[in-house]
């Protein structure tokens, strides 16, 4: 009931009135905006000191991470002249209404990103991380950690009424291990993280593009989300931006964007946008999204190739990501569950080695890249997680790398943020030279 009201409050969001008045609180003044580039490199040394330093990693994405490998973020994703047209914005078309109202324009833009996230390879930035995790999970910590978490797994199983029985079945991939000294958590719903991170670190707080569910959040199927099948493509006119139900005998995949071409560099083209994208091809779609006993779960109907449909009622089905006014999205309760149990292990841990006389504060990195504004969940969770570590005991830095906000929204904990107004990827390789020489 509470996770129902939380979805409730985000769901009345309205981004029109960030965008009138919040982004101005929060973006740099002049001033401020000419001393953090003048900074630029030194917020990168700080920002591998501390990276260093720490004993656990934590990384908090959103859209801003996801431009670097050629998408759309929240303001462009929905400029195309189909939606102009139509006088429709991202926000107007990421709801769930339209697949009543109107299912080829709900299909032509999910089906869209669906294809889009599928073909584009995830940036160079994401193996950059992996490196500094590997570090990470090589220390003593990660052990304690791991222990942490499957004692807290094992007591959160118990109160399930049919225990891992139970819970494997809410499962729409397999997940094995746990997580150790790294973790990330992402808004981003194009589910690039599973070609490079562990299922077991992932949380996806709205969700992705790879798991479906019925339309109906009361539909009762035993298959609460299921996966899309690896080969699976939407068929979507990028004229229109329209699906149609049934693809017919000439079928066939909507061309990849020719802006993908190598010789131009972002300030060179239009901003990316559905059906617009400037990736490369992706290499290992999905390397650690392991297998699935949902896979059959895909179904689209006796006389329709392109609208999939919930095998228990026979409705159309719909991404299991949390949109506009949306009070159906089906959470990935396993995947939550893992972060809930990491996350209250991050702080116990906390607590023991504040308490003990012969071991230092636990060190806690965020890197938190590309979180904006317009839905702050991501910038939220990164400052909470620096009061609650200090809270419990623990001492935390936040590196905030953002090409718009990379201010603090909470003065409380300004002294614990470094402030890096730059893009992702660009950032990242400057913080990863910076890191590597202190090796």
């Amino acid at each position: 009931i509470k996770a129902r009201a939380d979805i409730a409050l985000v769901s009345q969001f309205k981004p029109e009135k960030v965008r009138s008045g919040m982004q101005d609180i929060f973006r740099p003044d002049p001033q401020e905006a000419e001393q953090l580039k003048r900074s630029y490199v030194t917020q990168c040394v700080h920002s591998a000191e501390v990276l260093s330093a720490a004993d656990i990693l934590i990384l908090i994405t959103g859209a801003g991470f996801s431009a670097d490998s050629g998408l759309a973020v929240y303001g462009d994703v929905a400029k195309v002249q189909a939606y102009q047209n139509r006088g429709l914005e991202y926000h107007d078309i990421c709801q769930p209404e339209w697949l009543d109202r109107d299912p080829g324009l709900f299909y032509g833009f999910w089906g869209q990103c669906f294809n889009d996230y599928r073909e584009n390879q995830p940036h160079e930035g994401y193996h950059i991380i992996s490196r500094l995790r590997d570090d990470k999970n090589k220390r003593e910590v990660a052990l304690k950690m791991r222990s942490l978490v499957e004692a807290e797994q094992e007591a959160n199983l118990a109160t399930l009424s049919s225990g891992a029985d139970d819970a494997a079945e809410m499962e729409p991939y397999c997940c094995e291990g746990r997580a150790g000294a790294f973790f990330c958590f992402t808004s981003n719903v194009d589910a690039h993280s599973f070609d490079v991170f562990e299922a077991c670190e992932i949380r996806e707080c709205h969700g992705n593009v790879e798991l479906w569910q019925c339309r109906d959040w009361n539909c009762g199927g035993s298959q609460r989300i299921w996966r899309a099948p690896i080969d699976h493509r939407f068929f979507v006119n990028t004229d229109t931006m329209r699906a149609p139900e049934d693809a017919g005998p000439d079928f066939s995949v909507s061309p990849k964007d020719v802006e993908t071409s190598e010789n131009k560099t972002f300030g060179e083209r239009t901003s990316a946008r559905v059906g617009h994208t400037f990736g490369s091809d992706r290499l290992e779609p999905l390397k650690f999204m392991i297998g699935s006993h949902r896979d059959s779960a895909w179904y689209c109907g006796e006389h329709s190739k392109n609208y999939p449909k919930c095998t228990n009622c026979g409705s159309n089905a719909r991404p299991a990501i949390l949109m506009f006014g949306d009070f159906d999205w089906k959470d990935n309760e396993p995947q939550l569950m893992r972060w809930i149990a990491w996350k209250t292990s991050l702080f116990r841990l906390c607590c023991e080695m504040s308490s003990s006389e012969t071991t230092a504060p636990l060190r806690v990195c965020i890197l938190e890249i590309g979180c904006g504004l317009n839905v702050s969940t991501c910038r939220s969770q990164s400052e909470d997680i620096v009061k609650e570590v200090r809270k419990a005991g623990g001492e935390a830095k936040l590196v905030r790398i953002n090409a718009d906000f990379p201010l603090p929204d909470d003065d409380s904990i300004s002294d614990d943020v470094i402030s890096v107004m730059a893009r992702g990827l660009k950032a990242l390789k400057e913080i990863e030279k910076h890191y590597r020489s202190r090796k």
